[in-house]
């Protein structure tokens, strides 16, 4: 089999990228696998390969993940026999491509003896897949065999609660939220045991609360062989401009999880990839309830994990709770105001926050200043007191990820909108106390903090979710970071100075200071 199949293939992807309708890739969530990342996920499969082989390929496209498999067998010094290969595309031009390909890679292998049979289905997958998990249909149906492999790229969009994929998900058992997800869990009960999947997908899946029942079914079914990130967000689909962060993941069923390879390259080739072994629970920490999932790419993420595990509470722990911000502007748009009247209240947007503190009114701002309160709006509406807030989203281009503000009472004014794009600390009775949130929004605005967030987190959205689960020191503590905070500006420095003599001091933490 010629090795320049990929390299045509390569060619083709990149004038099928450009040739699809850039509103309709985004709709279904299809990006296409550039060849240097196939070629590297076809490489991570185990070796020796098994002599037959039986290989599942859920959202082919043009087949660029098949062929780099192939490629891998067809170099292979030990001789595999057969491969039967399963492939998925229910995209009638990309189908067509994908036979001819596959015909060709057929006719390559016969002069190396391997024997390659296909099957094209022009279906979709998650309802094929699904229909023949359901337990009542699983002996009648048998519509697909066991797999050795796995690979995939699948597609990145968000499920429909009432879609005919949904439904079928939730009587095949799978609870999960979005396309490449489902193509995951339904994929793992399809292998056989010790078979292995390899697929590129998003980081998102690694915490939240939405990815939780994913995450319990990935983790019972298979255990990681190894996991590679990319150092920048727009590496693996740059043409494309896809923002989030992607992974590369190497599963095996059923196999005891004990160490797991890890690594990380500043572009889309593997080869000058750094590259290490850590133990399982350094990933998912034992009676960890929501299994977020790290990935601690180097020694320096290592040494943030051994700080931030010594802080054992959680914000419940400080009787501390966090919210969304309730006030959904574009649903009470009629009662948002540019600035304020004697029947309206204040209405914080993250538009409002200056260095680490809330300035309102702003005369400049591209956001309203004020809701009304009345009838309709005081349930969406906090008393005006004492909290913390932080930004539920930022740009990829910005430094941090978590950037939090001091939000101070406003005089005259008995009630505060806050917008749902920023997070809400405070206490169950609203009287938060001062020294509390000083110290919280010092905190909280520390290096050692936003590393630890970009463990778990692969974007730059900072939900009510992630910061309930966030280590946080005692009291104490907060009380001495809070002396690092004038109310209007933290002094960051100072903070992760404070924060590394803790430590060393009372913790015994010895490891270089990854904050720098």
């Amino acid at each position: 089999m010629s090795s320049s199949m990929l390299e045509v293939l390569e060619s083709n992807r990149s004038q099928l990228s450009s040739a699809l309708d850039p509103q309709a890739k985004v709709a279904n969530g299809q990006f296409l696998t550039p060849s240097t990342i196939a070629a590297a996920m076809a490489d991570m499969f185990s070796v020796p390969l098994p002599n037959e082989i039986v290989l599942l390929d859920p959202g082919a496209g043009s087949g660029i993940l098949t062929i780099a498999f192939l490629e891998r067998v067809a170099r292979q010094s030990q001789a595999v026999a057969r491969v039967k290969v399963f492939a998925y595309e229910n995209d009638d031009f990309l189908a067509r491509l994908l036979e001819s390909n596959l015909h060709n890679a057929a006719v390559g292998l016969i002069d190396q003896g391997i024997e390659l049979t296909y099957n094209v289905l022009r279906e979709d997958f998650i309802l094929s897949a699904s229909r023949s998990l359901v337990p009542p249909l699983l002996d009648a149906l048998k519509e697909l065999p066991s797999f050795t492999h796995v690979i995939m790229n699948p597609p990145y969009h968000k499920l429909s609660s009432g879609s005919d994929q949904r439904t079928c998900l939730e009587r095949a058992g799978i609870q999960t939220s979005n396309l490449y997800s489902a193509f995951v869990a339904l994929a793992l009960p399809l292998l056989r045991e010790g078979g292995e999947l390899v697929a590129i997908t998003p980081r998102s899946f690694c915490n939240g609360p939405y990815f939780r029942p994913f995450r319990r079914h990935l983790l019972d079914a298979a255990s990681f062989e190894r996991i590679h990130v990319f150092e920048r967000r727009d590496d693996a689909f740059s043409e494309d401009k896809v923002l989030q962060e992607n992974i590369i993941f190497h599963l095996r069923k059923s196999r005891p999880q004990r160490r797991v390879e890890l690594s990380s390259s500043l572009g889309r080739s593997l080869e000058s990839s750094t590259t290490r072994l850590v133990p399982h629970e350094s990933i998912v920490q034992d009676g960890d309830p929501d299994l977020v999932i790290r990935i601690p790419s180097n020694e320096s993420d290592d040494y943030v994990l051994e700080r931030m595990t010594a802080f054992t509470n959680r914000l419940h722990d400080l009787g501390l709770q966090v919210s969304t911000g309730p006030v959904v502007d574009f649903r009470l748009r009629r009662h948002i105001l540019d600035q304020p009247d004697r029947d309206s209240v204040p209405l914080i947007y993250s538009a409002h926050f200056v260095d680490q503190h809330v300035e309102w009114p702003i005369e400049s701002a591209k956001k309203p200043n004020a809701i009304a309160c009345n009838e309709r709006t005081r349930r969406w509406l906090y008393p005006n007191s004492c909290y913390v807030l932080t930004r539920r989203f930022s740009s990829k281009e910005e430094k941090r990820r978590i950037y939090p503000a001091l939000f101070s009472p406003i005089e005259d004014y008995d009630w505060i909108g806050f917008e749902n794009h920023v997070n809400v600390v405070k206490s169950p009775d609203n009287d938060l106390y001062p020294t509390t949130a000083f110290g919280m929004v010092s905190y909280l605005s520390s290096k050692i903090v936003d590393l630890f967030f970009r463990q778990f987190s692969g974007h730059t959205q900072v939900n009510a979710a992630d910061l309930r689960l966030l280590p946080v020191p005692p009291s104490s503590t907060l009380s001495e970071l809070a002396n690092y905070f004038d109310g209007k500006k933290v002094d960051t420095q100072a903070v992760d100075a404070h924060l590394e003599y803790l430590f060393k001091i009372k913790y015994g933490i010895t490891s270089p200071n990854p904050a720098g």
